[in-house]
């Protein structure tokens, strides 16, 4: 009985501010609305992620001089890998399809005329685009 005459007074409540029902019923489905987009992106965004990363496979490895497995990035000023290390790693280890060689700076200057900016440069081999 107690909860009928609430659920009453709520409906007469609800029926005298029809303008104060109407924003309050349209900010809730609008943000339910929203949470289902947002939750859609993030679902899609992980499953293109996941297939990235499964494509990605156990055939590639990086090795990094100066670093290790962890972050930070690698010290900059170790430079104990080369271009035949490189070599090396392509014609021992079976299963890889792509070796290739790369190297980059922070920070560095570049300059076109009077503009000038710093940037990271990458330096790869042709096929880096491959692996």
């Amino acid at each position: 009985m107690r909860v009928l005459r609430i659920a009453g007074e709520g409906a007469q409540a609800l029926a005298a501010n029809k303008v104060r029902t109407f924003f309050m019923m349209t900010g809730t489905i609008v943000g339910i609305a929203a949470l289902t987009v947002i939750m859609a992106i993030g679902k899609g965004t992980e499953q293109k992620v996941r297939k990235r990363v499964e494509s990605f496979g156990p055939r590639a490895i990086m090795l990094i001089a100066g670093g290790g497995k962890d972050l930070p990035p690698p010290d900059m000023n170790v430079t104990t890998l080369r271009l035949e290390d490189a070599e090396a790693i392509r014609n021992e280890i079976e299963g890889l399809e792509i070796v290739t060689p790369q190297a980059w700076r922070f920070n560095m200057d570049l300059k076109h005329g009077a503009n000038q900016i710093q940037a990271v440069v990458w330096g790869v081999e042709p096929n880096w685009h491959d692996a």
